[in-house]
């Protein structure tokens, strides 16, 4: 879906929370993972648009993470936004 919404020129691109193991294989969500957001979206499919991640206080990011941290960890993975 993320090539479909470039080549239509969306401003904007959601990464959820969802688990891609054969992008990242780290059991990382999306939202929270380099491999996705900047080496995918930044690098291989060269998006320049904005990135929101999340939502970062979806019930299994809490059982894992204080939200506060998740924001932190989604940020430097490559997010603009958060939700």
């Amino acid at each position: 879906p993320y090539i479909k919404a470039i080549e239509a020129g969306a401003p904007m691109i959601h990464v959820g929370n969802m688990y891609v193991p054969t992008i990242e294989p780290a059991r990382v969500p999306a939202s929270l993972s380099p491999a996705v957001m900047i080496d995918l979206l930044r690098q291989d499919l060269k998006f320049s648009g904005v990135v929101v991640a999340g939502p970062l206080d979806a019930q299994h990011i809490r059982n894992e993470l204080n939200p506060s941290d998740a924001a932190i960890l989604s940020l430097t993975a490559g997010a603009d936004m958060l939700y």
